[in-house]
């Protein structure tokens, strides 16, 4: 009877979202981008502020201990399932007393491999980004994320397995002159940058509807190493926990503790907090 195959028609649309979320729920790593493209037709609005205590020189030439924060507002598109698009832009007062916009940031990656299988699955991708940053440029640490300008190309492989999600990230990153500013002769123009990954999905331990609130444990490795004669190794690891609600909105919460470095940097821990909410199917 019609009314039978409508119900079976709703029980495996429903057994496809609850496996597609326990699949990706891990996946959704809090520095760095997994292989894996958010749905196709979707959009993802994202807040971010990387916030930590800091210090400027003042008028008077004293020390002014502060609360530094980077917000990044980001807007990404899935536009279909092997295509992502990601903007970003970066406002802070890292450098001045009061929060002002620095730039842009444009990401975007193709996943040119994917082998699935039950709970399972390895998947590769490409992805380049660029930056345009307006500031002057004061440190030797390179980061296309609010302090230079340039070019990150790369290559990411992800693999699922069940509840544990491993991701490994290579790039090579090109920075030019700030817009209005010189690239110091003590930056480097190129850098080799590096992400291992592990996600784990602990909540919940069994799966009754996409509603069900998800709790993620994360640990990343990052390690940046500028190239030719101004040589600097950075190495950092980043914890964090993550709580998605009803399958579309998403709160991290992080730290990034340094191991180990030998460059000047603007601060050498921090505080991440995020809030993103998707919207899916929203382009037809």
């Amino acid at each position: 009877m019609w009314w039978k195959n409508k119900v079976r028609t709703q029980l495996l649309v429903f057994i496809f979202l609850v496996s597609i979320h326990q699949c990706f729920a891990q996946e959704l790593f809090v520095i760095s981008e997994p292989a894996s493209n958010m749905p196709a037709k979707a959009i993802s609005l994202r807040l971010t502020d990387k916030f930590m205590n800091g210090h400027r020189h003042s008028v008077s030439g004293d020390n002014e201990y502060i609360i530094m924060h980077r917000l990044v507002p980001e807007v990404a598109i899935g536009l279909d399932k092997k295509v992502n698009v990601r903007i970003s832009a970066f406002l802070a007062n890292y450098y001045q007393s009061a929060i002002q916009l620095e730039g842009f940031n444009m990401y975007v990656k193709y996943r040119f491999f994917s082998k699935d299988d039950l709970h399972r699955h390895f998947r590769m991708a490409a992805f380049s980004r660029l930056s345009v940053i307006d500031h002057d440029i004061y440190f030797r640490e390179i980061n296309l994320e609010g302090d230079n300008s340039g070019i990150n190309n790369g290559i990411v492989a992800t693999q699922l397995l069940h509840k544990l999600a491993l991701s490994a990230t290579l790039g090579h990153v090109y920075t030019t002159d700030n817009i209005g500013f010189k690239r110091p002769d003590f930056v480097a123009p190129h850098s080799l940058n590096y992400t291992l990954s592990a996600g784990y999905l602990l909540l919940p331990f069994h799966y009754k509807n996409y509603n069900q609130p998800n709790l993620n444990l994360y640990v990343e490795f990052n390690g940046r190493n500028n190239l030719y004669e101004y040589k600097t190794n950075i190495y950092d690891v980043f914890p964090a926990l993550q709580l998605i609600l009803k399958s579309y909105m998403r709160i991290d919460l992080g730290y990034r503790y340094q191991i180990k470095s030998n460059a000047a940097r603007n601060a050498y821990t921090g505080f991440l907090i995020r809030f993103e909410y998707n919207i899916f199917n929203a382009l037809k």
